[in-house]
C-alpha cells in the first residue's frame, strides 16, 4: 500500500513538471524489461515451488540438489542478459521512438535496469527460504523497509537534485537491490540447505524444473503482450500522449494486481504441501472459496473507480489524460472475469498440472497480440482502444474456456461454481455500483475531497452487503475467530 501511495503521487508530480515525451520513456522501458523477466522466469519460476516440495526430512539434501542443479543455468542466463542489454542499449534509437535529447537518460535508465534485474536472478536461488518457510512477516518488513527507503532516495532527488523520470528508475534500482541482498542472507540464516555444492548437480531433475518454468513463464508472456506491445504500438502509431494515458489507466489495474498478489503468496507454499500430502482432496471447495474471497478483495474498490473514474483522472492528471480514464474503466472491466477463476492457476501449481492452464493462456496471449495490432492498424491507435481489446479478448477467454478447464481441474460442476464464487463474489459489487451511480446523479464531485466521501461510502456499502447478504456460516465463524485473535493480541500489546 505505500508503495502504491508513493507511486500514485511521484506519477502525479512527474506529470505536472516534465513533458509527456519523457515520462512515456518509464513505461517503454519498463515494457523492454518485461521481456527479459520472462525470459529469466523460464529458469528461476519454479524453484520456489520445488524447495517447497523438497523441504521434508525424508528428502535428505533436497534443497541443496535443487539450488546446485540451477545455479549454473541461471549464471549463464544472467550473462547473456548482460550482453543483450548492452546491445540494446547501444542501439537504443533503433526500436524506439525517442527524442534525440532524450537518447542519454533512456541509455542510463536501461543499463541500471538490466544490472538490477541479473543481479536479482542471481539472488532468485538462495532468497526463497523465508518463502517457504512461511515467514512472511518477515518478508513484509524488509519490503517496509524498502519502500521507506525508496521513498526517501526518490523524494530527495526529484525534490533536491531535478524533477526527471530517470531518478524514479535510479531509487527503484537501489532499493530492488538492497531488498534482494537482504533476503538472500535471511533466506540463507533461516535455510541453511540453500546451498551450491557441485556434488548435488542433477540435470535431470533441473530439466524437470526448467520444464514447469517455461510454462510459468507463459503468464509473463501474457503481461509482455497486455504491458509491452500496446505501449510500442502506441509509441509508433500514437502520441505520446496516448503512451503515457495508457499508462496512466494501468497504474489501478497492476496495483491492484500486485495487491492481491502479495495477499495470497501465503497459500501458495500451504496448496503444495496439501497436494504433497493428500493429491486433489478437498480441491473443489478450495477452488469455490478461494475463487469467492479472491473476488471479494480485488473487487471492493472497483465500483467507485469505474463510476468516478473521469473524475478521479481530471483531479490526477488533468484534461490532457482524459482518455485514461475510458481506458481504465476497460482495463477494470475484466477483473471479474478474471478472479473468479484465480484459483485454477494456483491449484495447478501446486499440483504440477500447469500444461492445460498455460496453453489456454499461450492461445488467448497469441489472439490478443494479432487483435490488439489489427485494431491499432486498421481503426485506430489509442489507449481506450487498445484497453478495451485487451479487456474483451481476457473476457470472452475466460468466460468460454478458462472457467470451464478450472471447473474441469477440480472435478467441480458450473452450477456450484456460479452457487459458491460468481453470485456470492459479485454481489457487493453491484450493490457498490450502484450506490456510487445514484451518488453521482445527486453530487458533482469536483476536488479531492469531494471524490474520497462516495468513494469510501461504496466501500462500505460494499462491505455491508457482503457480511450481511453474501457470507456463509463457515465464513462467518472463520470472521468472528479473526477478530477474537486480533483482540487477543492486542490485549497482549
Amino acid at each position: 500500500m505505500i508503495r502504491i501511495f508513493t507511486l500514485f503521487w511521484v506519477n502525479k508530480f512527474l506529470l505536472e513538471t516534465i513533458a509527456p515525451a519523457e515520462y512515456s520513456l518509464y513505461p517503454l522501458l519498463l515494457s523492454i524489461m518485461l521481456a527479459a523477466e520472462v525470459f529469466a522466469k523460464i529458469f528461476t519460476g519454479g524453484i520456489a515451488r520445488f524447495v517447497v516440495e523438497m523441504d521434508t526430512p525424508e528428502k535428505a539434501h533436497g534443497v541443496s540438489r535443487v539450488v546446485s542443479s540451477m545455479l549454473p543455468f541461471i549464471a549463464v542466463i544472467s550473462v547473456l542478459l548482460l550482453l543483450t542489454g548492452w546491445l540494446a542499449v547501444s542501439n537504443i534509437e533503433s526500436f524506439l521512438n525517442i527524442e534525440p535529447a532524450l537518447v542519454s537518460d533512456a541509455q542510463l535508465m536501461l543499463s541500471m535496469q538490466i544490472v538490477t534485474l541479473c543481479t536479482v536472478i542471481l539472488c532468485t536461488p538462495f532468497s526463497c527460504g523465508l518463502y517457504v518457510r512461511h515467514r512472511f512477516v518477515a518478508i513484509n518488513l524488509i519490503e517496509l523497509a524498502g519502500e521507506a527507503g525508496r521513498i526517501t532516495i526518490m523524494a530527495g532527488l526529484l525534490l533536491a537534485v531535478s524533477a526527471e523520470v530517470k531518478w524514479v528508475v535510479f531509487a527503484n534500482s537501489i532499493v530492488t537491490l538492497a531488498v534482494a541482498l537482504t533476503m538472500v542472507r535471511m533466506s540463507v540464516k533461516e535455510m541453511p540447505d540453500l546451498k551450491f555444492r557441485r556434488s548435488h548437480i542433477d540435470l535431470a531433475y533441473s530439466s524437470r524444473i526448467v520444464r514447469f518454468g517455461s510454462w510459468t513463464a507463459t503468464s509473463s508472456i501474457t503481461e509482455i503482450v497486455q504491458r509491452t506491445l500496446p505501449i510500442f504500438i502506441l509509441n509508433h502509431y500514437s502520441t505520446p500522449v496516448a503512451v503515457a494515458s495508457l499508462h496512466i489507466a494501468r497504474l489501478v489495474d497492476f496495483n491492484i494486481r500486485k495487491i492481491s498478489r502479495a495477499a495470497t503468496i501465503p497459500i501458495e507454499p500451504l496448496l503444495t504441501r496439501l497436494h504433497t500430502q493428500s493429491g486433489m482432496e478437498g480441491m473443489e471447495a478450495i477452488y469455490y472459496r478461494g475463487g469467492k474471497y479472491q473476488l471479494w478483495f480485488v473487487l471492493a474498490p472497483i465500483g467507485p473507480l469505474v463510476v468516478f473514474s473521469l473524475e478521479l483522472i481530471n483531479l490526477y492528471a488533468g484534461p490532457t489524460y482524459t482518455e485514461a480514464a475510458y481506458a481504465m474503466v476497460c482495463l477494470l472491466a475484466q477483473f471479474p472475469f478474471l478472479y473468479a477463476s484465480a484459483m485454477f492457476y494456483r491449484i495447478a501449481v501446486a499440483s504440477e498440472q500447469v500444461s492445460v492452464y498455460f496453453q489456454l493462456e499461450l492461445v488467448a496471449t497469441l489472439v490478443m497480440a494479432v487483435a490488439i495490432v489489427g485494431v491499432a492498424v486498421l481503426y485506430e491507435a489509442s489507449s481506450i482502444t487498445v484497453a478495451f481489446t485487451i479487456a474483451a479478448t481476457n473476457i470472452l477467454f475466460h468466460v468460454f474456456l478458462i472457467w470451464h478447464q478450472g471447473i474441469k481441474l477440480v472435478s467441480g460442476s458450473f452450477r456450484l461454481f456460479l452457487v459458491r464464487t460468481l453470485l456470492p463474489g459479485m454481489t457487493p459489487l453491484m450493490a457498490a455500483i450502484g450506490f456510487s451511480l445514484a451518488y453521482k446523479t445527486l453530487s458533482p464531485v469536483m476536488t479531492w475531497f469531494d471524490l474520497m466521501i462516495p468513494t469510501f461510502a461504496a466501500i462500505g456499502v460494499y462491505l455491508i452487503v457482503l457480511l450481511t447478504v453474501c457470507t456463509d456460516s463457515f465464513d462467518r465463524t472463520q470472521c468472528l475467530a479473526a477478530v477474537q485473535k486480533a483482540k487477543r493480541a492486542f490485549t497482549r500489546g
